[in-house]
C-alpha cells in the first residue's frame, strides 16, 4: 500500500492511475463482508483496516476529479468497495457527503460504461442499507440512476432496477412499499427534471424494482 499503491495513485500516466484506484478497491473489497459477515480474506489488522480507509477517503475526492476516464470508472469502483468497507468495520457513511454529488453526477452522464456506474451505485446503496446508514446523496443518486438506464447506450436494464432497488428499498419490498418510499425520496428535496426522471423510470418498474428488493449480492462483478 504505502510503496506500489501509493505511487500508482500519484503517477502522471492515466493507465497507472487507474490501475492503483483498481487495486486499492479491490484490497478494500476483499476486506469487507458479505451477508453473514464472511470476508474474502482474513479479518485484517486494526491498523491495515485503518490504513485502507484513510488512503480510500483521502484518494477519492482527487480521482473522482480525473480528466481521464478510465482513472474515473476505477474512482466510482473505489467508491462502492469503500463503502463496503465501511460497512464491514461498522464506520459512519457522512466521510462519502464531500463527493456523493460528484459520484451521482458520474453515474448519471455517459463518460463511464453504464455497467460500471450502475453496478457501483447498487453496491454503494447496498453497503449504506446493510449498515442501516442513511445514503449519502440518495435521492441525487436515484435520479442519476433512472436518468442512466433510459439512455439508449444502456443495454443492462436489469442493473439499472437492481441499483434502483437498493436505493429505494432495505428489504424485500412488494410494489406498495416501493412506490412510498420513492414518495419519500422524491419528496426530500429533489425537484424539477431529476425529480421528473426518477418518478418516470421508477413509476413505470415497480414491479421489476420491487423483485428486485431485499437480495443483496456481495460478489466482485467489475469484469
Amino acid at each position: 500500500l504505502e510503496d506500489d499503491v501509493l505511487m500508482a495513485l500519484d503517477a502522471e500516466e492515466p493507465s497507472i492511475r487507474h490501475a492503483g484506484a483498481y487495486t486499492l478497491a479491490g484490497a478494500c473489497w476483499c476486506q469487507s463482508g458479505g451477508p453473514g459477515g464472511n470476508t474474502l480474506l482474513p479479518a485484517p489488522a486494526e491498523d491495515l483496516l485503518e490504513r485502507l480507509k484513510d488512503l480510500a477517503m483521502e484518494w477519492l475526492p482527487k480521482l473522482l476529479a480525473d480528466e481521464d476516464a478510465e482513472v474515473l470508472a476505477a474512482a466510482t469502483v473505489l467508491v462502492a468497495a469503500t463503502a463496503r468497507l465501511h460497512a464491514a468495520a461498522a464506520l459512519p457513511f457522512s466521510g462519502f457527503a464531500g463527493f456523493a454529488d460528484r459520484f451521482a453526477s458520474l453515474v448519471a452522464t455517459g463518460t463511464i460504461p453504464a455497467r460500471t456506474v450502475l453496478l457501483a451505485a447498487y453496491h454503494f446503496a447496498s453497503a449504506a442499507a446493510g449498515a442501516d446508514e442513511p445514503i449519502p446523496s440518495g435521492a441525487r443518486l436515484a435520479a442519476a440512476v433512472s436518468i442512466r438506464a433510459v439512455d439508449k447506450a444502456c443495454d443492462i436494464p436489469e442493473t439499472a432496477e437492481r441499483a434502483m432497488a437498493a436505493i429505494l428499498c432495505r428489504k424485500a419490498a412488494n410494489e406498495g412499499e416501493v412506490k412510498a418510499s420513492l414518495g419519500k425520496l422524491v419528496s426530500s428535496g429533489l425537484e424539477g427534471k431529476p425529480a421528473q426522471a426518477l418518478n418516470d423510470y421508477a413509476l413505470k418498474r415497480l414491479k421489476a424494482i420491487a423483485q428486485q428488493s431485499g437480495n443483496p449480492e456481495s460478489a466482485w462483478d467489475f469484469f
